[in-house]
């Protein structure tokens, strides 16, 4: 083949321009080719995050689990790093769980029998396989093994703010060096919020969770905050991109589908908390009104009446302990103790002396619905018949006319 003498002078400058470091593609007016090295491709990475739906078995369970799976190690392993494992053996365990000061650990297990296990259970399993570079890859598996050695192995566990799924959130975000872009949300939640949305199948559970937990949790919780809950961190890692608008995700599939079971388990429970305590309100405005129009109390209210104090106080008396003397961050500023307080402990000794408690139960009701409206706390429907039947016993208390002989009789034998 021949060449004309002007091609050959193209080669010619082409070749000088090489030599000098120039692109010969920007010579030919051809887009400039660009060298990344393989550290700084983004490939499907062996790591993936799973996450596992809610479940009914303990409370735990009912806001789903995650896990980060490693595929490919060690010729061929495959292995999930999981941030929600402890044991029952550790010293003082039930008295650590209710003092918030439970330890749980990173553990190692084989993917085959994790999936076994909730396949079991019949829990869905949502896999988002991860785009990553080398060194990002890298990153994260050096993160991993190093919360796995046995000096970083176990951390103490904070429900929102540091769990099994709050912990592979950061992982990934280090992992990343800056490269991950989480799309931020329209719809924002209070931490309570985010609670009855898994909780509303157990009007019990829900009912002891609004008991407990006090202002703290009325807060609004932003996007970061959100990833305590494995929903929340698939979706925002679903909508995850890197600086250069590339999405995180490489791929994601359900590995197993019981999403009819996820809808079963959405569905709202009856509320047996509202219907019950509104009996026991019925029943005190029966009293209520029998005891005006008889001018005396009969030793069967008595009783009642002294259940309900003792019932009270006690409850009153945990919220103090949660409060106080331990370490939960959601149980203090809880204002339910104003009207669930010790002070009904007070009820249950002479009449002159319950009469001076009833006065100070009624200020601190007073006090608690300041502090209520001032903290932006949400309560619980059913919460209303209980403090209405207390209203009814202590207005009842206060202007409670001579006893019966009966009565008297009965209160000076108990």
């Amino acid at each position: 083949m021949k060449f004309g003498y002007c091609n050959v002078l193209i080669f010619l400058l082409i070749g000088l321009f090489s030599v000098a470091g120039f692109k010969p593609n920007a010579i030919l007016g051809q887009e400039t080719a660009v060298n990344q090295s393989s550290d700084s491709k983004k490939k499907e990475s062996r790591i993936s995050l799973l996450t596992v739906s809610p479940g009914t078995g303990d409370v735990a369970s009912i806001f789903g689990h995650s896990a980060l799976r490693v595929k490919g190690v060690k010729g061929g392993e495959d292995i999930l790093y999981n941030f929600g494992t402890y044991s029952w053996d550790q010293p003082n365990f039930l008295l650590n769980f209710l003092r918030g000061r439970l330890l749980y650990k990173v553990s190692k297990q084989y993917y085959g029998p994790f999936l076994n296990g909730y396949h079991a259970e019949q829990r869905s399993i949502t896999e988002q396989t991860l785009q990553l570079t080398d060194q990002q890859e890298a990153s994260i598996l050096s993160a991993l093994a190093n919360n796995y050695r046995a000096e970083n192995r176990e951390y103490l566990y904070e429900f929102f703010f540091d769990n099994c799924t709050t912990r592979l959130r950061d992982i990934i975000s280090a992992g990343c060096e800056g490269d991950l872009d989480w799309a931020d949300s329209q719809d924002r939640y209070s931490f309570r919020d985010l609670l009855h949305q898994y909780t509303q199948s157990n009007a019990w559970l829900t009912f002891g969770i609004d008991l407990l937990v006090g202002s703290r949790t009325d807060q609004i919780a932003n996007q970061q905050q959100e990833m305590f809950l494995p929903d929340y961190l698939m979706f925002h890692l679903d909508q995850a991109t890197d600086g250069a608008g590339n999405p995180i995700v490489y791929s994601e599939h359900l590995v197993l589908d019981f999403q009819d079971k996820v809808e079963e388990r959405k569905q709202k429970d009856t509320k047996w908390p509202l219907y019950l305590f509104g009996v026991f309100f019925l029943i005190e405005v029966f009293i209520f009104f029998k005891k005006y129009q008889n001018k005396s109390i009969h030793k069967v209210v008595i009783y009642w009446d002294r259940f309900w104090y003792f019932v009270l106080g006690l409850g009153g008396l945990v919220l103090l302990i949660m409060w106080l003397l331990t370490d939960h961050y959601t149980t203090k500023g809880n204002w339910n103790i104003m009207w669930l307080t010790p002070l009904y402990f007070g009820l249950l000794g002479k009449l002159k002396t319950s009469r001076i408690f009833n006065y100070i139960i009624i200020a601190s009701f007073i006090l608690g619905g300041v502090l209520y409206a001032w903290s932006g706390q949400h309560g619980n429907i059913a919460f209303l018949p209980l403090i209405v039947m207390i209203i009814l016993k202590i207005i009842r208390n206060l202007f409670q006319p001579e006893l019966s002989t009966e009565a008297k009789t009965q209160l000076a034998d108990s």
